[in-house]
């Protein structure tokens, strides 16, 4: 069984669309755009058994993260770009990438003209899993749990894409598929709805026994 730690996580979808600039020397073009905005909360989303809640990225969450061998792709499948050709930044409004235009590729021109006509919608990047000390789960008024990400260790991937799997106006996350974020929702979600003081003992248990299993179904995913 492959390491969960290994696998991609479902992306995020940023919906600024990507930009075409000219190069200060004439000498080019680039492509220019955001992949990831802070502070802006997705769509609701729901685990598969039915929990609803939304992500946003913190400011400094790409602090610190290893973008050594990223690479970008166009919607996820065509390359284009690495180091030198590829720069990534941070700032105050989120994450961007920039790649210079190759007129003699046939990706970059398919791209190009896909990115002229309007047809790429936004950015997206891909990264592995998140250690649950990356992010904080909060309970938000209309009952939908708040998953707050603090830190991405890695990013993988990221460029521009036609559309979203989802129709957002900001940050994109896609529901996830993770066994241990799944349960760890699941337990948030227990944990702000009242019960009667004669079942907090019955449900301590049921929340201990969930964590126990999610535990056990890890530990066989990473054998």
């Amino acid at each position: 069984m492959s390491n969960l730690r290994n696998r991609v996580g479902d992306p995020f979808f940023c919906d600024e669309t990507p930009e075409i600039r000219s190069m200060q020397d004439g000498g080019g073009i680039r492509v220019f755009g955001y992949w990831a905005v802070f502070n802006r909360e997705s769509r609701v989303m729901q685990t598969p058994k039915g929990t609803k809640f939304r992500e946003k990225i913190l400011p400094g969450a790409f602090d610190g993260t290893d973008f050594s061998d990223v690479v970008c792709y166009f919607d996820h499948r065509d390359y284009l770009a690495s180091a030198p050709n590829l720069r990534s930044g941070v700032d105050d409004h989120g994450a961007w990438y920039e790649y210079d235009h190759d007129p003699e590729d046939p990706t970059h021109v398919a791209a190009f003209r896909r990115i002229q006509r309007r047809e790429a919608k936004g950015s997206s990047f891909q990264f592995p899993p998140l250690p649950a000390d990356c992010y904080d789960l909060s309970p938000c008024p209309d009952g939908v749990i708040l998953r707050t990400i603090k830190r991405f260790p890695r990013i993988l991937e990221h460029g521009p894409v036609i559309a979203p799997a989802y129709n957002s106006t900001s940050t994109f996350a896609r529901s996830l598929d993770e066994t241990a974020i799944q349960e760890e929702i699941e337990a948030e979600a227990i944990e702000q709805t009242p019960v009667p003081d004669e079942t907090e003992q019955r449900n301590a248990e049921l929340l201990q026994r969930r964590q126990h299993e999610a535990r056990v179904i890890l530990r066989k995913r990473n054998l």
